[in-house]
């Protein structure tokens, strides 16, 4: 089972054209793909026939709430203890991995549910098909804007980097593409939680912010942020465990390296500079530490900052969630004297501006 099993027959061979070939060692992962992408031909035409024209007339009541950071910054912690909301929606591992699917494709769930890993590589948290996931995984499926291309053309990292997350080299006819895209797959996923507020968790969205404000007026923000060591130790982790398990290309540890040095740079400042676009009353800003250490407190401060529901209606499964996720062990990241000091050559300038002592904790 790879990511892009459930894309169209025409996004896979463009993706291929411009980004391939698939190395040697990831062939098997390649006729994968092939083959489940055709296998699902019929299913993305009832799609096109039956859904589309009904989910561009949903109408988004309920502006999103945005979940930012730079990735390994807590988001995907914070995404889960929202979504075990039910006053809130969210997108499912499900809804990411067969975008097109969604409404009428029950025979895919019910494989990819089988052969779907029980944990992600990157931290070993559990995977069910229901699990809260991000939308640039499906993004990805359903076009070649999507930074999760990085992950699958290593090679290309760069250049994924500049066009989906920064958003920068793109036509104007490849912008509003993906405009329509994303704004339709968010409409899809709403008609599917029955007109509930979407909790979308994306670090992409991090650098973000102009085109989500023009898209989605009145949507709310909650921005995570998190000690630099650790993001640094983590997204190298991350990195290497997504190209091993899903990549279609062999990457240089070197080159990896020196693309989490440059892009945190690039999204932490494109955060900075842009964030006065969202109104003070639409954005909350917390750190990893303070919702590790009081989850609850920090998770009402939401709720009664954005407005997104009633937090003591929501409180006692959000309880239960936390205990049931008390004995998860964290990955233990040590960093030697040289990763210390690169973080700080490259990031000293996030630590003073975070908040953060230049001596890492985690050692």
């Amino acid at each position: 089972m790879h990511l892009l099993c459930a894309t169209s027959c025409r996004n896979w061979s463009q993706l291929r054209q411009r980004y391939g070939p698939v190395e040697p060692v990831a062939r098997g992962r390649g006729r994968a793909i092939s083959f489940w992408s055709a296998m699902g031909v019929l299913t993305r035409l009832e799609h096109r026939w039956r859904c589309i024209r009904k989910i561009d007339q949903v109408q988004i009541e309920h502006p999103p709430v945005f979940i930012l950071g730079h990735w390994r910054s807590g988001t995907t912690w914070l995404h889960e203890l929202l979504s075990a909301d039910s006053q809130l929606g969210y997108v499912s591992m499900w809804h990411a991995l067969a975008p097109e699917s969604i409404h009428v494709g029950w025979w895919i769930r019910y494989f990819f549910g089988w052969a779907v890993p029980h944990t992600r590589p990157m931290d070993n948290i559990a995977l069910t098909m229901d699990a809260p996931f991000e939308e640039e995984c499906a993004m990805a499926v359903l076009n070649d804007i999507s930074y999760y291309h990085a992950f699958y053309f290593p090679r290309h990292a760069r250049h994924h980097f500049d066009r989906a997350v920064m958003l920068e080299g793109l036509t104007d006819d490849e912008r509003n593409a993906w405009r329509s895209e994303y704004v339709r797959f968010i409409k899809s996923v709403t008609k599917a939680r029955q007109g509930k507020p979407l909790v979308l968790k994306n670090p992409a969205n991090t650098a973000r912010i102009a085109e989500l404000a023009k898209l989605f007026p009145g949507a709310r923000f909650v921005y995570i942020q998190r000690n630099p060591f650790d993001v640094y130790a983590s997204m190298l982790r991350m990195r290497r465990r997504m190209v091993e398990r899903v990549g279609l290309q062999c990457a240089s540890m070197a080159d990896i390296e020196q693309q989490i040095l440059d892009q945190y740079n690039r999204v932490m400042q494109r955060y900075f500079d842009t964030r006065h676009l969202i109104p003070t009353e639409k954005l909350i800003e917390l750190r990893y530490e303070d919702l590790e250490r009081d989850p609850l407190g920090e998770l009402r401060s939401i709720y009664e900052t954005l407005q997104i529901g009633n937090f003591n209606a929501a409180e006692p499964v959000i309880s239960h969630h936390l205990e049931a996720r008390r004995n998860y062990q964290k990955n233990d990241h040590r960093l030697d004297d040289t990763v210390i000091a690169r973080v700080r050559e490259h990031w000293g300038w996030a630590l003073d501006r975070l908040g953060y002592s230049r001596e890492p904790l985690t050692t």
